[in-house]
């Protein structure tokens, strides 16, 4: 399916005839992976500014463009979108933010990312002093350190972790934060890392091959939006973990937890994200600056445990492990 079609099909249509017949009626961007734009998103998104008094059959046009990972195609698409002279861009990736920014130091960008400061795209959270503003989901490195420590709980034995990392260079400036954060805890709980840095289908497959045949306990899969997220690509990591029998965490619930088989995931909520940015997308396009607007942060993660697959891999979760958990999957 064509890229702009499957955007147009996924937001609803919103710029209708009768929208682009409005003379006051304003134009948003949106530049995303394709993956992340879900109902379980857009929905709640779009009801945000509803409920604010933009109305894609009056006032508002969304101009959409998605892309499948590719950080050239996003620098390409937000050329793009900052040429077509939108009012403002809702920028929902690192990757997605970055290429913006690369284009436009002027174009008022609202952004769902990882480190907005890390990534070099605000001053700091309170004051971001640029062009971006948003909801920083992981400004606290530890919440990856956060990952290792949920999977050594599901598997005390743990000596060897894999960790399958999209948030590669030069689309994700934060990832190697996360990263040293990840390796950081691991380290202090006296686990060895193996890292593989997953930019395309050749890497990925090398990695999956690499995990089948060595000696990897659980697994960490990033989840950016990238390849992980692709179905095809997603079976191939889940078969290799049924196989081998290894637990595996992710730290969005989204495709790659469901597609590659994973038995955690530690989440920020994606109605919250949602709801936050239809609220920012309000405040930039009645005309705030977007460097004045603090940089948010989710409220709450949940924990979900998926037991179908702690079945799969013979994995028993301690009682008192989901207890703790927001949502058990069974």
């Amino acid at each position: 399916m064509d890229r702009r079609r499957f955007v147009a099909l996924t937001v609803g249509a919103l710029a209708t005839p009768f929208a682009r017949g409005q003379a006051k009626a304003v134009r948003l961007g949106l530049l995303a992976n394709i993956l992340p734009l879900r109902p379980t998103f857009m929905e709640p998104f779009m009801a945000g500014l509803r409920d604010r008094g933009w109305n894609e059959r009056a006032n508002l046009i969304v101009e959409g463009r998605a892309f499948e990972g590719s950080y050239p195609r996003a620098l390409e698409l937000a050329k793009e979108l900052v040429g077509n002279r939108v009012d403002a861009i809702l920028a929902l990736g690192t990757n997605s933010a970055v290429a913006v920014k690369k284009n436009s130091d002027r174009m008022p960008v609202v952004t769902s990312c990882g480190d907005p400061v890390a990534a070099g795209l605000a001053r700091t959270l309170a004051r971001p002093g640029g062009n971006v503003t948003g909801m920083a989901l992981y400004p606290r490195a530890e919440m990856f350190g956060k990952l290792v420590d949920l999977l050594h709980e599901a598997r005390p034995s743990l000596r060897d972790l894999g960790i399958l990392w999209d948030f590669v260079l030069p689309g994700w400036p934060d990832g190697p934060v996360h990263l040293e954060a990840l390796k950081r805890a691991a380290k202090d709980l006296g686990i060895r890392s193996h890292v593989w840095m997953v930019h395309n289908e050749q890497a990925l497959i090398a990695a999956v091959s690499a995990i089948d045949r060595g000696k990897i306990d659980a697994l960490v899969i990033s989840a950016s939006g990238g390849i992980h997220q692709q179905a095809a690509f997603g079976r191939r990591i889940a078969e290799v973990i049924a196989r081998r029998k290894l637990p595996a965490i992710t730290n969005l619930a989204n495709e790659t937890f469901v597609n590659a088989g994973c038995l955690l995931a530690y989440t920020a909520r994606i109605q919250e994200i949602a709801a936050r940015l239809a609220y920012l997308v309000d405040k930039v396009l009645r005309g705030a600056n977007p460097g004045e607007l603090p940089i948010e942060q989710p409220t709450k993660f949940d924990l979900i445990v998926n037991l179908k697959i702690a079945k799969v891999i013979g994995l028993t979760i301690p009682q008192s492990f989901l207890l703790r958990a927001d949502r058990v999957i069974e």
